[in-house]
């Protein structure tokens, strides 16, 4: 299911999320909140724009679904998502490292209904080191199972 658009407005009444890749196929369109959701220890939030890290695979040229917009695989330690990068992005993936490892902003954009294939949307990269990539993973890890278990300790949406 895809959302229909968020003005800017929006936009800034969603707070980011850190979350892994895998997590992201538990993303669901709530139609009465008219925003993407997900359930974090029992409780309800709404997700606009996530955070990610992990490292781009960019398809062939082949596999282009647009000339303005560059299609990748974003993989973290726990899986991969489909990346939408927009024309104004494309120089920011090309200046990556050769291992493409970078910390991610993006928008949910589409969330197959069985979780499966789940694609988002770029909105800024920041290329980080990949000789430190081993020590990063694992900081980036304990950064997002904190912010989980802060989430867990706050209100959901409708509570």
């Amino acid at each position: 299911m895809s959302a229909t658009s968020v003005s800017c407005e929006d936009i800034l009444n969603f707070p980011m999320r850190k979350l892994f890749c895998c997590e992201l196929s538990y993303v669901r369109f709530d139609g009465a909140l008219n925003s993407w959701t997900i359930r974090v220890d029992g409780k309800t939030f709404q997700v606009y724009l996530v955070w990610l890290q992990g490292s781009l695979s960019v398809f062939s040229d082949d596999d282009q679904t647009s000339p303005s917009a560059t299609n990748v695989f974003f993989t973290d330690m726990t899986g991969s998502v489909r990346v939408i990068i927009p024309y104004v992005l494309k120089n920011a993936v090309s200046n990556l490292p050769a291992e493409n490892y970078c910390s991610m902003i993006c928008e949910v954009v589409d969330v197959e209904s069985a979780g499966t294939n789940v694609t988002v949307k770029a909105k800024r990269l920041a290329p980080l080191n990949p000789a430190d990539k081993e020590r990063l993973e694992e900081a980036w890890a304990v950064e997002v199972e904190k912010y989980h278990c802060w989430l867990g300790s706050t209100k959901g949406v409708g509570e």
